[in-house]
């Protein structure tokens, strides 16, 4: 959540996060991870290796921060190098919306604009130049690729919010 558009909004939710009103997302989430899955699975039998699924992040960037969250995993590409990836499912009209990483950053949606602020802690909690989303099409379970690099200045700016907020 830290790429809310309002810190305010993000250190009540931290403050207050007894009161707050979680919404029924009626198995959205589920399906997301199904989804996912199934994705994994079809990666796998075109001889990709998808590993470290769910890994944390950093023990002293979750203390230091009070951050948490799980990378989706890597993905094996050549030689033996692998990447960092972030698995999005969406409705068709943000699916086809979004092609590109600046798609992502000029989206109307806060939700989707927060997914830049999410891979960009990956990639600097686990010291990656690179990563990517996979963004997949709920309905359809088309999928494209989108290359993500690593912006140290947008890392520190989340850090010093981070720090901000915690106060």
């Amino acid at each position: 959540q830290l790429g809310h558009p309002c810190e305010r909004y993000l250190f009540h939710n931290r403050r207050d996060w007894e009161q707050r009103q979680l919404k029924d997302w009626k198995g959205i989430g589920e399906r997301g991870n199904l989804i996912h899955e199934w994705w994994k699975r079809r990666m796998s039998a075109k001889g990709f290796a998808v590993t470290e699924s769910e890994r944390s992040l950093p023990q002293e960037l979750r203390t230091q921060y009070q951050i948490s969250g799980k990378i989706d995993g890597r993905i094996a590409l050549d030689r033996g190098r692998s990447l960092l990836y972030e698995f999005k499912t969406m409705q068709q009209y943000e699916y086809d919306r979004i092609n590109t990483y600046d798609d992502i950053v000029d989206s109307r949606k806060d939700y989707i604009k927060g997914y830049i602020a999410q891979i960009q802690l990956y990639l600097y909690a686990f010291n990656e130049e690179a990563g990517l989303f996979v963004i997949c099409n709920a309905s359809t379970l088309e999928w494209k690729v989108i290359p993500v690099y690593l912006d140290f200045g947008y890392c520190e700016w989340l850090l010093q919010r981070c720090a901000r907020i915690n106060k």
